[in-house]
């Protein structure tokens, strides 16, 4: 890409250069001649050319321009190539002289753990794991009587625990009827008489609260009166 950029670089500075030649006028010089050609009829004169000979005076001078700038180029380019065949070749040697460091190190590396897996090997060869002798299983007499008394108390417990539970519903049962009713026996007849002369049970709790009487022991001395 530089290469193309540079080459058409120079060929429009060359075109510049021809366009500016060509848009020069003409001033009619033209060279000296020499002391023996004076006089020489034989030579023609001329004083003036065509046009057709400037133009092809500025071709050619144009054309030089761009020979000596396609020279140029092409120096350029050899040097660019000579320095490009430099650089690979540096990269070339820095790149195997990386890779003969990284084998050498490989080979190092290799070489150490094979050292470190012999002498694990001869280590543990030298030192043979010793064999773990387990004594047969023997109960001393002692821990058998432990046992056995253990069980005695865990039946013990168990036949208590049965009994107990027993004893509690036969209780339950027995006082069933004063968990149930609490109030005593003369507020139950009281509010027993006041419904019978249908009194309210509404006025009845009121008078029962306005004497002290809980609102526990107030509903269950009604709620005992009305199953009577």
């Amino acid at each position: 890409m530089q290469k193309r950029f540079a080459l058409l670089f120079f060929l429009a500075v060359t075109l510049a250069q021809a366009q500016v030649l060509y848009d020069m006028p003409y001033d009619g010089t033209y060279p000296s001649v020499s002391s023996d050609q004076v006089g020489n009829t034989s030579i023609p004169r001329f004083s003036n050319f065509p046009l057709d000979n400037i133009h092809i005076l500025r071709l050619q001078e144009a054309s030089l321009a761009l020979g000596n700038n396609v020279s140029l180029i092409r120096q350029d380019l050899k040097n660019y190539e000579a320095e490009n065949m430099r650089m690979r070749q540096e990269q070339g040697r820095e790149l195997s002289q990386m890779r003969t460091d990284f084998e050498t190190f490989e080979r190092s590396v290799l070489a150490q753990l094979g050292a470190m897996q012999n002498s694990i090997s001869q280590v543990g060869q030298q030192q043979a794991a010793p064999q773990l002798q387990v004594p047969a299983a023997t109960f001393p007499p002692y821990l058998i009587v432990l046992l056995g008394a253990n069980i005695f108390l865990l039946v013990v417990v168990i036949i208590l625990i049965f009994w107990l539970r027993e004893q509690y519903y036969v209780h339950r049962e027995t006082h069933k009827e004063e968990h149930i009713h609490p109030a005593p026996k003369e507020l139950i007849e009281y509010v027993k008489h006041q419904i019978s002369h249908e009194k309210k049970l509404h006025d009845i709790r009121m008078e029962l609260a306005g004497k002290g009487w809980t609102p526990g022991i107030i509903e269950h001395a009604i709620h005992a009166a009305r199953e009577k």
